[in-house]
């Protein structure tokens, strides 16, 4: 019996055993971690002073980076706050975008269409660059050419400049039809002889001369002839001005002048005597003549000694002429007068059969 109730319990023991093994590892487990404990017990102690303060750099770190954590928050809210206007400004553009969506269209079409068309005269433009660039380049090298040929050439050209330029001054001065001088050679030079023998204290005689009765001639003889006419009749007048200053100049029509300088009224009135005995001699038939059967002329002769040798003396001085001519075709033709001429045949005035 004692021996079946001990080995009734034995499991109960083994239990115990192991129970109390079990503990006794839980009593060492305890024991050691007591001793950790009382270590970092004693560790703390020894380096409390160091701990607290990393502790507190750690505090201190920690509140800096909530400062910075809450800056970088109120730089969110600010974007945040920006980008909410910016959503409605957008709202709004899309909107309006939406709401004038064809209108905005058409004026972007325009546009286009607008630059399109400055695009093309543009490209218009620079193709007429080009070829004015290329007229361009083709005109300099013949300006070149020119220009090498005026270097080769210089002194022929110059010279054929020269004369063309001398001739056309020339034309500029001569009556086409008698080669005489023309009225504006007429002009200048008269002014210039009032002014030179203004500053000589010297003569200056002026003839006016007159084709008797020439508009009958051309009636009845033509056009052509009444050209021969005044032809013959200019060479003639240029034969009688022997002196190398005078000028004859075809004053205008059938009318001439002629300028004498250094030539007294006197002087004067035996050069018109050459001009009349000249023409009678030419003998050129006139049917129509209230004079005779010949062409004659009338002429008016003024004198003077300029004074201040201005244009009011040229006018005096023409004016003169010009009625002494009327009074010499008024007292007959074919006659010569002075202007200081009084009364009727007197020593101012040269006939038809005079002296």
């Amino acid at each position: 019996m004692v021996c079946n109730s001990h080995d009734d319990r034995a499991p109960e023991v083994q239990q115990l055993r192991d129970e109390l093994a079990v503990l006794r590892a839980e009593v060492s487990t305890l024991r050691q971690s007591n001793e950790d404990l009382q270590i970092a017990l004693e560790t703390t102690a020894a380096h409390g002073d160091c701990i607290e303060a990393e502790l507190q750099s750690s505090n201190l770190r920690l509140q800096e980076l909530l400062q910075h954590y809450k800056r970088q928050q109120q730089q969110l809210q600010t974007v945040l706050e920006m980008l909410s206007r910016q959503k409605q400004d957008l709202e709004l553009v899309l909107a309006v975008t939406v709401e004038h969506g064809q209108v905005l269209e058409e004026e972007l079409l325009t546009a286009n269409r607008q630059l399109k068309e400055q695009v093309s005269q543009h490209q218009n433009a620079e193709a007429k660059l080009q070829s004015l660039m290329q007229v361009l380049s083709r005109e300099k090298h013949d300006l070149e050419n020119v220009l090498r040929l005026i270097i080769e050439h210089g002194d022929a050209v110059a010279e054929h400049w020269y004369d063309r330029a001398v001739e056309a001054d020339r034309q500029a001065q001569v009556d086409d039809l008698t080669q005489l001088a023309n009225r504006r050679r007429f002009d200048a030079y008269l002014q210039v002889q009032v002014q030179e023998m203004a500053r000589r204290g010297a003569s200056l005689a002026l003839l006016m001369v007159d084709i008797d009765a020439f508009k009958l001639y051309n009636d009845c003889c033509g056009h052509v002839a009444g050209d021969r006419c005044l032809q013959r009749v200019a060479q003639a007048m240029e034969q009688a001005a022997r002196n190398p200053g005078d000028l004859v100049a075809r004053y205008g029509g059938e009318e001439f002048a002629i300028v004498l300088p250094h030539t007294t009224a006197p002087q004067a009135m035996i050069v018109a005597q050459r001009v009349r005995n000249a023409i009678e001699t030419l003998d050129l038939y006139h049917p129509q003549s209230p004079v005779g059967p010949r062409v004659t002329v009338s002429i008016g002769i003024a004198g003077v000694v300029p004074a201040r040798g201005d244009a009011a003396e040229c006018e005096a001085l023409l004016l003169s002429a010009d009625r002494a001519l009327y009074r010499a075709k008024h007292r007959g033709r074919n006659r010569a007068e002075l202007a200081a001429a009084e009364g009727g045949d007197g020593p101012g005035a040269i006939a038809a059969d005079g002296p």
